[in-house]
């Protein structure tokens, strides 16, 4: 029997993970710039979540996230008060990176 822990961080680098999140946050930075770029995404409204120090699974901890990326959105506040005569779609994607859900 095996079981697999992802997302460790290293334990033998000198820094203890230092330049490893230094290289996600320059990656970070770089496809937040290009959403900025793009003439189709920039228009988008863009509701950020932070990184958490907890992994989001049950009601609770999904009440929590929802909390942190819903609570100042103006596309929540409008959609709510009124009906719109927009076309609204939201699109949630969740599970492990690198497995296909784009």
């Amino acid at each position: 029997r095996r079981c697999v822990v992802n997302q460790v961080f290293p334990s033998d680098s000198d820094d203890g993970g230092v330049s490893l999140a230094r290289m996600r946050r320059k990656d970070q930075l770089r496809a937040l710039q290009m959403l900025k770029d793009d003439p189709n995404l920039s228009k988008l409204h863009q509701m950020r979540s932070p990184l958490l120090d907890l992994e989001v699974r049950g009601v609770p901890a999904l009440q929590y996230f929802g909390d942190i990326v819903w609570k100042d959105s103006p596309v929540l506040s409008e959609s709510s008060s009124q009906p719109s005569q927009h076309d609204q779609r939201f699109v949630i994607v969740g599970g492990k990176g690198g497995v296909g859900k784009t």
